[in-house]
């Protein structure tokens, strides 16, 4: 299913990425992010958020099933979460740049502690 609104533009559809984690993924979120001014791509960026907090939900239920109660994994999963909450909020509020930030924040989150 694509939903679309006045253009075919990435900014005006909602791009539901696999992993929103990866950095092909964030950059291309963040553009979108950057690019979003009117109230339909608000709700499409809110629903991407929505889909991130789904991913990030499923990595630390997965953490947890796998016995993790601990550890730098989970403490970067709960991270990820807050700053994906921080930016849903922004963006609920209309505030594309405060939400991208946090989407920056994300992307060095992950870089600070890739392995």
């Amino acid at each position: 299913m694509e939903i679309t609104g006045r253009s075919t533009d990435a900014v005006d559809t909602i791009v539901w990425e696999d992993d929103y984690f990866v950095p092909d993924a964030i950059e291309r979120f963040l553009a979108r992010l950057e690019a979003t001014a009117v109230a339909e791509q608000y709700l499409f960026r809110e629903s991407e958020f929505d889909c991130a907090f789904r991913q990030v939900d499923m990595r630390i239920a997965d953490l947890r099933a796998a016995g993790v109660s601990d550890g730098p994994e989970l403490t970067l999963a709960h991270k990820l979460r807050e700053e994906v909450w921080e930016g849903h909020e922004h963006i609920g509020a209309h505030n594309a740049e405060r939400a991208a930030m946090a989407w920056r924040r994300i992307a060095l989150l992950l870089w600070e502690n890739r392995s």
